[in-house]
């Protein structure tokens, strides 16, 4: 099977578990780099990183859902009203700003208990106020009196490193809010877990909120003027393609990120009407057929986001439609999660009807998926000696000869297939293990996405958290001394060695999705900010001092493709500052995901 296609990709609430455990979809044949499509009404989809060949169809995507709920347990709240199952309810007063115990003296799962008082936004404890499970909630607790805030971290209580059970370290010191612990300390939870952004963890030497809220604000202004109408279509390279093209779709999740922290009115309501007129100018359908695969879910991601804010039924038909005929019979081998990069693609949208509709045998269905892609494909994409994704079958040493990338192997290897014809896997030229930053990237997103809503209960969440830190671990080892990251990812000289030189060095997109990832992991809990502060900070000091201009453009991002150096070999200027993709919409959303994270840590 072969097609043409351009193929990149990569690129809320969340329940904290008492020991900060993790966990973590798609049918079809993806086309290959971002060349023209043969035009047409709709044919096969494109794959990994490459423009679906043809494909301007789009389907209404299957079944009505019915009239589908709202999320079970309760209204999601920054900082803490009122939790339903997952977390306590007050007992006769009003919740704090961010302190999930209740004026009048209830309990609230994860947080302190106030022996008849409230306390305050920061976590303070009041008269005689004993200390939430697991350590003190903000600081060292005072008999009657406040919690210090940028105290002293407990171990094993409110620190963020393995479990913040009523407050979060930052570098230099911590604030005093609460992230809960299998409670609503911070925010409400839903039915099976999934906490809102309570509590808060600062780390000492970003920008001002106002800053890095600033910078995101110019790319997506930036990208909205360029693109005042998001229906119908657009055209790359002389082939059109409908605006629910999983690059497109990307953006609207970056978009949907920026939506969340935005504290302009106008603004934010500027946001959500561009994204409901795309969604309603499409009639909510995926990109194309088939609707199980997952480069034609990517924009059903958004359309569930926007039903939470909505609740228009018709918004989730067509996405509830392809993922559940996933969840009847899971696709298997190259039906399957056969490239990474699906795994962003279609992984998040099972977590959030999951927690829509928690009997649907979402979550299993997933993991079902992931583990295909994780441990079967190729013999496995994921290797967890690296710490790292392989993109495809091409790469993974699970049978054949290992032979180094030359030029011409790049030239002549069919992009955007699972097809393999040759006894071989390639490696980076250096020999070393052939990791596309990108690729990579597209999967941090992912577990990003998944492990922010996903119940703490699932059976599987522990390996989806272990893979994350496993590859954030990996991934700072690796980072460029000026913050960003390369597009082959062991071996910085790649491009060069195969006769592209112009193409090593800083890259925008994997970057994205990297910072994203770190800056979660340390918000969440999920990593120590002792150690993954400073490669987060440094990473987005790249991306909004280097890669950001002045203009708004976001410079460094490499085309689609589905490897390193898939550039255009006559475009000028390669990756520089002022050069865009061919495709300048994955780029800007991962850039406003990274900020979202970025921007709640911030001062």
């Amino acid at each position: 099977m072969t097609m043409t296609s351009f193929r990149t990709h990569w690129p809320r609430a969340f329940f904290l578990g008492a020991a900060v455990t993790f966990a973590a979809c798609a049918n079809g044949t993806p086309g290959g780099q971002g060349g023209s499509s043969s035009g047409g009404a709709s044919s096969a989809p494109a794959s990994s990183g490459g423009a679906k060949s043809g494909g301007t169809t789009a389907s209404s995507g299957g079944a009505n859902s019915g009239s589908a709920p709202a999320s079970m347990g309760g209204s999601t709240a920054n900082g803490g009203s009122t939790a339903s199952n997952g977390g306590a309810t007050s007992a006769g007063g009003a919740t704090s700003a961010g302190g999930a115990t209740r004026a009048g003296g209830a309990t609230s799962a994860g947080g302190a208990t106030s022996a008849g008082g409230a306390t305050s936004s920061g976590g303070t404890t009041t008269m005689g106020g004993s200390t939430a499970a697991g350590g003190s909630i903000g600081g060292t607790t005072s008999s009657g009196g406040t919690s210090n805030t940028g105290g002293t971290t407990r171990t094993g209580g409110s620190t963020a490193t393995g479990g913040s059970s009523g407050g979060a370290t930052s570098t230099g010191g911590r604030t005093g809010g609460a992230t809960a612990t299998g409670g609503s300390s911070g925010g409400t939870t839903s039915t099976g877990g999934a906490s809102s952004t309570g509590g808060s963890v600062t780390v000492v030497g970003l920008p001002a909120k106002s800053a890095v809220l600033a910078s995101m604000q110019s790319a997506n202004t930036w990208f909205m003027t360029k693109h005042p109408d998001q229906s119908g279509s657009f055209t790359v390279n002389g082939t059109s393609r409908l605006t629910t093209l999983w690059t497109r779709a990307t953006y609207f999740e970056g978009l949907m990120a920026l939506y969340n922290v935005e504290t302009d009115a106008t603004k934010k309501a500027s946001y959500k009407t561009y994204a409901v007129n795309w969604g309603t100018s499409h009639n909510w359908a995926l990109y194309s057929t088939p609707n199980t695969n997952a480069d034609n879910q990517a924009c059903g991601q958004v359309y569930i986001e926007l039903y939470n804010i909505d609740k228009q039924a018709n918004y989730i038909t067509a996405i509830k439609a392809g993922i559940d005929a996933m969840v009847s019979s899971p696709p298997t081998g190259t039906n399957g999660w056969w490239w990474i990069d699906a795994i962003h693609m279609s992984m998040p949208s099972f977590a959030k009807l999951g927690v829509l509709y928690p009997t649907g045998g979402y979550y299993d269905a997933m993991w079902t998926m992931y583990n295909q892609a994780r441990s079967t494909q190729g013999g496995g994409l994921w290797n967890a000696t690296d710490g790292l994704w392989f993109r495809d079958l091409h790469y993974t040493p699970s049978g054949g000869t290992k032979t180094p990338m030359t030029a011409a192997i790049h030239n002549n290897l069919t992009n955007g297939t699972p097809d393999k014809s040759t006894d071989a896997y390639y490696t980076a030229p250096n020999g070393k293990g052939l990791y596309w930053s990108r690729g990579n990237g597209w999967v941090t997103a992912a577990l990003v996405r998944v492990l922010d809503i996903l119940p703490t209960t699932d059976s599987h969440r522990a390996t989806y958290v272990a893979d994350f830190q496993a590859q954030m671990k990996a991934l700072i080892a690796l980072q460029r001394t000026d913050g960003a990251w390369n597009e082959s990812l062991m071996d910085p000289t790649h491009c060069a060695s195969i006769g592209l030189d112009g193409d090593d060095g800083p890259e925008t997109s994997g970057t994205d999705f990297f910072v994203y990832g770190l800056a979660w992991g340390i918000r969440k809990g999920v990593l120590d900010s002792a150690t993954y502060s400073a490669p987060m900070q440094n990473g987005w000091g790249w991306l909004s001092g280097t890669a950001l201009q002045s203009s708004g453009l976001l410079g460094y991002t490499q085309s689609t493709g589905d490897r390193p150096c898939t550039e255009d070999p006559s475009a000028a200027g390669r990756l520089s500052n002022t050069r865009l993709a061919n495709f300048d919409d994955y780029g800007v959303g991962g850039f406003l995901l990274a900020g979202s994270e970025v921007y709640q840590l911030a001062n």
